[in-house]
């Protein structure tokens, strides 16, 4: 009985989420969403001890070497970060890789860390209009890609945990099949995390949910593989980048970008002293 009006309360959550002049489809991208649900995790605001709960939407890359993703976590966010964000659409949730805004106990300034998180939706052949738009506020420094690296959505970006968000959008890039955001996290100790707020849509040809944990899933729908194409504003280009090669080079391209920033971060720190 529960599953049944769990299922009643997710069709009409995309109804609402449709126009139906103009066909529009949205799903939001959110940190910290049960898309199950429709709704946020509930992670408190302020609390103590600091509160935790699996995101099984968003993915973190637990190890570069084998391409292994691993959820992420909402979380109660540190006391300096702003509150969970609201708009554009609904409430977000604070993430991170580990179940608290703290960094890795080896993460400072003379170590700089990293990590790159990862939420995917899925296009249907002869999909129309996509465009993605979110607010983002991150500690510390933020950049997000769709796909590929050659596709930015948000450049390289200062910490802003506590003051105004970064807003971008993006109507470029977008491929039949899965497609991902990624969002680079740099850190160089104490806290570390970010909050989301924002959607993809379409006319037509997106599925209603997102991925679901490490393998992609979109159960009970199935989303068709990645064939090689990838659509521009225009649709005029085309990159015949192999399907089952996509991922693996794209992460290989940002772990590389993030790489190359914290040497650089290593470099001006040496400088500084």
């Amino acid at each position: 009985m529960k599953k049944k009006l769990n299922l009643i309360a997710t069709i009409f959550v995309l109804l609402v989420f449709s126009n139906f002049a103009n066909a529009t489809v949205t799903v939001p991208l959110n940190t910290g969403y049960d898309h199950w649900l429709n709704a946020a995790y509930p992670i408190p605001t302020t609390s103590t001890p600091q509160q935790f709960l699996q995101d099984d939407y968003w993915m973190h890359l637990s190890n570069p070497v084998g391409n292994t993703w691993s959820p992420a976590y909402a979380i109660t966010g540190h006391p300096a970060w702003a509150g969970p964000m609201t708009s554009p659409i609904f409430r977000s949730n604070w993430l991170n890789s580990r179940t608290t805004w703290s960094s890795a106990p080896t993460t400072n300034p003379t170590n700089p860390g990293y990590t790159i998180y990862r939420k995917c939706f899925c296009l249907q052949n002869g999909f129309i209009e996509p465009q993605i738009n979110f607010n983002i506020r991150a500690d510390e420094s933020v950049t997000a890609w769709l796909n590929t690296i050659m596709n930015t959505v948000l450049p390289p970006s200062p910490s802003n945990h506590g003051t105004t968000p970064h807003t971008t959008s993006t109507t470029r890039g977008f491929r039949v099949g899965s497609n991902c955001l990624y969002v680079l996290i740099e850190d160089t100790g104490i806290a570390t995390g970010f909050d989301l707020n924002g959607s993809v849509s379409t006319t037509a040809g997106l599925l209603s949910t997102p991925a679901k944990g490490p393998n992609q899933s979109y159960a009970p729908c199935s989303c068709n593989q990645f064939d090689g194409t990838i659509f521009t504003e225009s649709d005029s280009q085309i990159s015949d980048i192999l399907a089952e090669n996509v991922e693996t080079e794209t992460v290989k391209e940002i772990v590389k970008f993030a790489e190359e920033r914290r040497v650089q971060r290593l470099n001006d720190e040496s400088k500084s002293k």
